[in-house]
């Protein structure tokens, strides 16, 4: 039988050079065919078509394998994936392959949805029991029903690299910074490193100027904020919100969003954990929180006023725990209510901390805070800090060491807007 080379799929394959094909020719001209079998897919060679070219060239006996796809671009992705998988390649090499052969894979999702559809969908009649009976026994009976695709996770899988990962390595060879896409291409330089090199030359180059700054944070907020809500829209009504187009535009929202909060807040990016107090203090600051000795402000002086008296009341709540705990260091009653029902119940901003409690264990003062709410990447440092103080001077006021701290939040959240903030800083260790 004829196999035939189609061209579209011929540019999948990697090219040899002249080199590496007479190489190629010599070998199956002394040793005959050897090694995998030609695949083919009905009469169209899909891997292998030069050994199969210099194999009917010579009349050299070959073996050939028939693979079945639902379509060219079914058969596109499995192309690429044969070759990922037999290259040694750089991360960014992959991806540069994978994403070429992107539009494929956005195809077959839509396929794989609309397949789900037509043999899930029964509109939207009124059903008697029996008949929904017979449509249920129908579906239980029904050969699967192809499986969604997450595009941006199927791309990264592919490349064998995370969908973050995947997503900066797009952003460098979508930089048009050469120099940094051919050291990141030849594994000079990690992704990750060549991205924060980006991210921090873009930074550098914004403009200085605050009227600049403002004007590019009033287009995103109105323009651009605006515009990406109705493609979220727009995908949502026409493709559902399964669909690559429906990812593709929440995906636009949170870059947008991510712009938005990069203006209006300087975030320093930490390369390490944090081991001290003083080095705590110091992320703090460089964030824009700036904290006097007593380390209470704003709202922690109103912490600190219901922890020595608290409102309405005749109790200083410090004051009555100092006493009992000196007395006696195992008595369990060392808890301060932050919480005021009758007025954090009906406020439009209710306190985040509800109580804090004192133990003495093994001659050092333990404490735990109780939260409500809490922001993990925008306030939840400062709250720590804060709080960590309150049990310092409450240990030095009895005249011991500091113990555990523990730090309990119902609800402790990241906002949209510091998403990719918090992403980049797990990412770097």
């Amino acid at each position: 039988m004829e196999y035939r080379i189609d061209p579209e799929l011929n540019e999948v394959l990697p090219k040899l050079s002249d080199a590496d094909y007479k190489a190629l020719e010599q070998s199956l001209l002394t040793e005959g065919y050897k090694g995998a079998p030609i695949m083919v897919w009905g009469d169209v060679i899909v891997d292998g078509h030069n050994r199969y070219e210099i194999c009917n060239k010579h009349n050299i006996p070959y073996e050939v394998k028939s693979v079945e796809f639902a379509n060219k671009e079914e058969a596109i992705i499995w192309m690429v994936r044969q070759q990922l998988g037999r290259r040694t390649l750089t991360p960014l090499q992959r991806i540069a392959i994978v994403e070429k052969y992107k539009p494929f894979y956005k195809k077959k999702a839509k396929e794989n949805q609309s397949k789900a559809g037509k043999n899930y969908g029964v509109g939207s009649q009124k059903l008697s029991e029996n008949s929904t009976k017979a449509i249920q026994e129908g579906l239980e009976n029904s050969p699967k029903v192809s499986e969604k695709i997450d595009v941006r996770e199927e791309l990264a899988k592919d490349a064998d690299v995370s969908t973050n990962t995947y997503s900066k390595g797009v952003k460098i060879l979508e930089s048009g910074n050469e120099e940094l896409i051919n050291e990141t291409i030849s594994g000079q330089k990690s992704i990750n490193k060549a991205f924060n090199e980006l991210k921090k030359n873009a930074d550098n180059d914004k403009p200085d100027n605050v009227a600049d700054s403002d004007k590019e944070l009033k287009d995103l907020k109105e323009v651009q904020r605006k515009n990406v809500a109705q493609k979220i829209r727009e995908a949502r009504e026409e493709y559902g919100i399964d669909s690559p187009e429906y990812e593709e535009a929440k995906a636009e929202q949170l870059n947008v969003e991510v712009q938005i909060n990069e203006i209006e807040n300087a975030v320093l990016t930490v390369q390490r954990p944090l081991e001290n107090l003083d080095e705590l203090l110091a992320f703090e600051k460089a964030r824009g929180h700036d904290f006097g000795d007593s380390s209470l402000v704003g709202y922690w002086k109103e912490v600190d006023q219901k922890l020595k008296k608290f409102p309405k009341s005749s109790v200083a709540q410090l004051d009555f725990i100092a006493e009992k705990l000196d007395k006696s260091p195992y008595n369990r009653h060392g808890y301060a209510s932050i919480w005021s029902p009758a007025v954090d119940t009906v406020s439009l901003y209710p306190s985040c901390i509800i109580g804090i409690y004192f133990s003495v264990r093994n001659g050092c003062l333990n404490m735990t805070s109780i939260l409500r709410s809490n922001d993990a990447w925008g306030q939840a440092l400062n709250d720590m800090y804060e709080l960590v103080m309150i049990q310092e001077k409450m240990a030095k006021r009895l005249q011991i060491s500091m113990g555990t701290y523990s730090h309990f939040a119902m609800s402790y959240h990241l906002y949209l807007k510091d998403y990719m903030n918090a992403l980049l800083y797990l990412e770097e260790g």
